[in-house]
């Protein structure tokens, strides 16, 4: 790693820090493209294997964090100047040209960008366009939309046990999400939508129980390899991009509140187990409860600007999902379909 020590105290002339600057930086609107820690009086810049590290005084320290998180492109130099060392504009002059001579900011002026709601309209027009040519027309679907078909029973639990399967590993995916930075108000709505996770869970492991499945059998079964790569890609995305995470599972949440009510009228006219079917009820009154697509709405509010790179990644990463989502409901439909076997046991493996 390498590391590059920058003693930085602004209580220098004019003159002496003008003198450092070998030539006045091009940038308009400053954006950091590292992250930032602070130990103790020091703010470490880190890129890439590589950190720069400011030392300031305890009492520029304060100044400092707030003068690096503030340079997010959405403010020019003019404006950072007239925020920080009004009286001394060749300091913000002097940091800058010092981060971009390391190559640790660019010109959002530069970047094509949107904003975050402006973006999330795109991505839904989208996402919609993909559904109903994907989703809304595999033979699950279908199958459960209509009142003609001869839907085996079998189906309808197993879709229950995959869903189970998905929910059971939300910790995989909603854990590395919730540390995701965003206003206090957007924080506790995370928390409930969270919360509300972990009632479904409790609700399909009572339906399943009700058809002679245990919690521990649960735990013991494998699901279907398309569940397991869904679970997988959110995991992912929770990780390394998370407000495309939660705009997936916004996504989710969305189709969940029309197909349980399909799904629900389907297990009425099949005449499932009673007692299954009173969970399944349930489950259905809090999915039309559903607090993700405001949760979806209010994170992508509070983005200012987003690249036109980072957009095009969402709308690729977007396919890949609607094709995954798909994926997890042909397979219930191929599998449960064709067997009278609702569990696959790890144990016997």
């Amino acid at each position: 790693m390498i590391n590059n020590s920058w003693n930085f105290e602004p209580q220098q002339t004019q003159t002496k820090v003008q003198e450092k600057i070998e030539k006045k930086s091009s940038i308009i609107r400053p954006r950091l493209t590292c992250k930032v820690n602070v130990n103790q009086n020091n703010i470490v810049l880190y890129q890439n294997g590589r950190s720069f590290i400011y030392q300031a005084s305890n009492q520029l320290s304060k100044s400092l964090q707030r003068f690096f998180f503030l340079m997010d492109g959405t403010r020019t130099v003019k404006e950072l100047q007239q925020i920080f060392w009004i009286k001394n504009p060749q300091v913000v002059e002097k940091i800058i040209s010092d981060l971009e001579e390391q190559e640790l900011i660019d010109d959002a002026t530069q970047l094509e960008v949107s904003s975050g709601s402006d973006i999330l309209k795109e991505l839904e027009y989208l996402t919609q366009d993909l559904l109903i040519n994907s989703v809304d027309n595999n033979l699950f679907e279908q199958s459960i939309t209509s009142t003609e078909s001869n839907l085996p029973v079998n189906v309808l639990y197993g879709f229950a046990l995959e869903q189970y399967q998905v929910v059971a590993r939300k910790s995989a995916f909603y854990s590395p999400a919730l540390d995701y930075s965003c206003t206090d108000q957007t924080r506790k709505l995370i928390d409930r939508v969270y919360c509300q996770e972990t009632t479904r869970e409790k609700l399909l492991s009572e339906a399943l129980n009700t058809i002679g499945i245990s919690v521990r059998e649960l735990t013991d079964t494998i699901p279907l390899s398309e569940t397991v790569a869904m679970c997988q890609a959110l995991a992912y995305w929770a990780n390394s991009e998370p407000l495309f995470f939660f705009y997936a599972i916004g996504i989710i949440k969305q189709k969940a509140t029309q197909n349980w009510q399909a799904y629900l009228e389907a297990c009425e006219r099949t005449k499932v187990e009673t007692q299954f079917l009173t969970s399944i009820r349930k489950l259905t009154y809090l999915n039309r409860e559903n607090q993700h697509q405001s949760l979806t709405h209010y994170l992508f509010q509070e983005v200012p600007h987003l690249e036109e790179k980072t957009k095009q990644r969402f709308r690729g990463q977007i396919y890949l999902f609607v094709e995954m989502y798909h994926h997890f409901h042909s397979a219930i439909w191929n599998y449960y379909s064709s067997t009278s076997d609702l569990l696959r046991p790890v144990s016997l493996i």
